[in-house]
């Protein structure tokens, strides 16, 4: 808004009807998605890449109904291409204001994928037992030093740190026949 990044307005889609790595088809789910959605619909769509993602942008538009203008920008040259242009005539600071917003979007799309990754690395299975919360897991964690250890733990062992007779023989249960070395 005005030039300046409106954080508050950033969302992050997760990906539902997209298998492996196809940024094409994940950008139209999310656009579509995200049209859906009309109220406080920008006033220009601008995508991280070149032709083809600006085709994939303008046919989601075109499915939504929706007129608004968008062009692409593309990292390597800083090529622009609109739908009937490539590289039009544009002011220099028009320009390096639509780099500054397309390399902010890509600055917080990896910064959140870092994050996810992190998350997900450091997950164990004991993340999947329900009525295990947050607190408990940790505590086993701290007390037993790793989790090969409380799998490898006495239902008794496991409820002499988190004082629950039932939670511990679900603990076990579920942990045992486990491999080794979970990673």
């Amino acid at each position: 808004i005005d030039g300046k990044p409106s954080k508050e307005n950033y969302r992050i889609y997760k990906i539902k009807t997209v298998e492996g790595q196809d940024d094409i088809s994940s950008m139209k789910e999310v656009l579509l998605r995200r049209f859906k959605h009309k109220e406080s619909l920008p006033d220009l769509i601008l995508i991280d890449g070149g032709k083809a993602h600006l085709n994939v942008a303008l046919s989601a538009l075109a499915s939504a109904g929706l007129e608004i203008p968008a062009v692409a920008l593309a990292k390597q040259e800083e090529d622009l291409y609109t739908e009937d242009d490539f590289n039009p005539e544009i002011e220099v600071d028009s320009k390096n204001l639509l780099i500054r917003v397309r390399d902010e979007a890509h600055r917080f799309a990896i910064k959140n994928l870092r994050n996810m990754k992190r998350k997900t690395s450091m997950s164990t299975p004991l993340d999947n037992i329900k009525g295990l919360g947050p607190k408990k897991k940790s505590l086993l964690l701290e007390s037993f030093g790793s989790f090969d250890n409380i799998r490898n733990a006495s239902i008794d062992q496991i409820e002499s740190v988190i004082k629950n007779r039932g939670l511990s023989e679900k603990i076990y249960n579920e942990l045992l026949g486990m491999e080794e070395d979970y990673r």
